[in-house]
């Protein structure tokens, strides 16, 4: 059977990042389209979670005007792992 929406009953070890991070990204893209201070041309979204590392880059900005990087940190070394622009 064809699934389309997952639910926290699939006993899916992903479903929480996976969810989280979607949402945060779409409060966070949404906030950059309507902000109306200062202009920007560049915002980075830095993570230190591989799993959520890969969930942004899964869902880009489409249509937002400034330059949108993900950035993969690690904490304990203090030094950049990956950076990626989301929307060139």
């Amino acid at each position: 059977m064809l699934r389309f929406f997952r639910t926290r009953e699939d006993n899916d070890k992903h479903f929480r990042y996976d969810m989280r991070t979607r949402e945060l990204l779409w409060r966070t893209y949404g906030r950059l389209a309507i902000y109306d201070k200062d202009d920007i041309t560049k915002y980075t979204i830095a993570v230190s979670n591989d799993k959520i590392y890969e969930i942004v880059l899964k869902y880009p900005p489409r249509l937002l005007r400034l330059k949108v990087t993900a950035m993969f940190i690690d904490l304990e070394e203090g030094k950049i792992i990956d950076k990626q622009i989301l929307n060139a």
